[in-house]
């Protein structure tokens, strides 16, 4: 697999799910999510529990298209905000579990840039990489 690629991302929001709990920030490469998708996700609550904890899961989580999931695994995050790019290097257990290169470069388009960025450092609040963000 290449260690990079970019992605033209088609469809991207952050929204708040209440039914499950989750705050979430999805981009695909189509309008459903099929081909291509990573969502990044964390409890509305911002709250973890003592199992949480013992098992890892007291960070944000990425999942892929195929359902594939991990909890943490960005290592570094940058923004573009003139050429509405968003670079993302991730871990190699990352790497390995959802089946993506080393380094994604996410090309938003249809001005949905800001909302991805903003949503982005809510999920990321309690990790140091938010600071990377515009």
């Amino acid at each position: 697999m290449s260690r990079n690629a970019d992605i033209a991302v088609v469809s991207a929001a952050a929204v708040e799910l209440p039914d499950v709990e989750t705050y979430c920030v999805a981009m695909a490469t189509d309008e459903y999510g099929e081909q291509f998708g990573l969502t990044f996700q964390v409890p509305l609550s911002g709250e973890y529990d003592e199992q949480d904890r013992r098992l890892g899961m007291d960070t944000y989580s990425i999942s892929n298209h195929l359902g594939r999931s991990i909890y943490g695994g960005i290592i570094a995050i940058a923004a573009d905000p003139g050429a509405s790019v968003l670079t993302m290097t991730f871990s190699t257990e990352a790497t390995e579990e959802l089946d993506i290169p080393a380094t994604l470069r996410f090309h938003l388009a249809n001005g949905k840039f800001d909302q991805v960025v903003e949503g982005l450092r809510r999920v990321l609040a309690e990790d140091g990489l938010r600071g990377s963000l515009p």
